[in-house]
């Protein structure tokens, strides 16, 4: 898989966001200032895909880790 056939999904109670720069996106959530969760996902960036429950509903997403912003 290149890299132009994935991207990051992160989310938090407060909304979400997509990179295919994973530490400019992590740097993105972290100013928010709330825990999120990280997704990397199997699809070009611009794909129009579901979210539930905080989670991308794409076949083949996966969940890498959960994100504690320090206050």
């Amino acid at each position: 898989m290149t890299t132009n056939n994935r991207h990051f999904f992160a989310a938090s109670i407060w909304g979400w966001r997509v990179d295919t720069d994973i530490e400019k996106l992590i740097r993105k959530m972290n100013k928010e200032g709330h825990p999120f969760g990280l997704y990397l996902v199997p699809v070009v960036i611009d794909t129009d895909y579901d979210i539930e429950n905080y989670a991308p509903k794409v076949e083949g997403a996966v969940f890498l880790t959960t994100i504690h912003p320090k206050e």
